[in-house]
């Protein structure tokens, strides 16, 4: 009995070994390509940051160019100027979110105010060599839609800047900046697609690593392995090393249960197994 019960031992553990062998395997490569996909998905997000403030910026001289003028006009007639009034009536395109759009128009809105303010104190035109083009743009629409002799004294020292600023492009121009944002815009779709792609992918791998870690059904199978070894094996030969030998009919009968127990544990683990595999499938 101890040597079948030892025969036996060795085959159902070589196959417990190498399981856990594969496992340690999986799970190294697992934590491995998750450790990989992070970096790569922190490389993306840069990449995405990156190419979304470029667009955000052109998004953002579209509007002052579209929207300004009618802004300042708005304020002068009607007392104010809504972020969600210019989000209304000009929404840019390539803007993806109402959130991005607001942002965009609340900045519109403050920078109308600042210039109306700035002209009730008394100031003029700022210059244009010390101010971003959008915020000069923002000053001219201001300047433009205020009462007509503000305008003409302030038309007389820059009217030469006001008009280069204010004259229409050349076609060749609008197309060249119409095709740039629109490449603009598709990169950044692009780059979102990779970014949620690499996402999908590293949680897809991070649960499975998790799952890895906890195999189900291992320390049962451990513990009718180890169960198998102590009634076939080590009982078995802790009796032939007794002297005298106990070698009655009641011993005898202990023995024989104790292996066909063993024998059950681990038949009755086969069977769950294949039971659980067959209902998985």
């Amino acid at each position: 009995m101890a040597q079948s019960a030892a025969a036996i031992v060795a085959i159902v553990g070589g196959f417990l070994v190498s399981r856990v062998v594969a496992l340690s395997s999986e799970r190294q490569g697992l934590e491995r390509r998750a450790r990989e996909l992070e970096q790569q998905t922190l490389d993306q997000a840069a990449r995405l940051q990156e190419v979304h403030e470029r667009r955000q910026d052109e998004s953002w001289e579209r509007l002052v160019k579209l929207a300004a003028d009618k802004c300042a006009e708005r304020r002068v007639e009607h007392g104010s100027v809504s972020p969600e009034w210019v989000v209304e009536e000009y929404w840019v395109r390539g803007v993806p979110t109402r959130e991005e759009m607001l942002d965009l128009a609340g900045l519109l809105v403050e920078g109308i105010q600042q210039a109306s303010k700035h002209f009730e104190r008394g100031g003029s035109m700022p210059d244009f060599q010390t101010t971003d083009r959008e915020d000069y743009r923002i000053y001219e629409a201001v300047r433009n839609a205020r009462p007509q002799p503000v305008k003409r004294v302030d038309h007389l020292s820059f009217s030469g800047l006001s008009g280069a600023l204010s004259s229409p492009e050349s076609g060749g121009v609008f197309v060249w900046k119409q095709t740039r944002y629109d490449k603009l815009i598709d990169d950044e779709r692009e780059q979102r697609t990779r970014l949620s792609l690499l996402e999908r992918e590293r949680d897809f791998v991070q649960t499975e690593a998790a799952r890895v870690a906890k195999p189900q059904g291992l320390w049962l199978a451990a513990a009718a392995f180890a169960y198998l070894t102590v009634v076939g094996v080590v009982v078995p030969v802790v009796g032939l090393a007794w002297r005298p030998v106990p070698f009655d009919l009641f011993a005898r009968r202990v023995l024989v249960s104790l292996f066909v127990s063993g024998l059950s544990v681990v038949g009755c683990y086969l069977i769950w197994a294949i039971w659980r595999l067959s209902r998985a499938g």
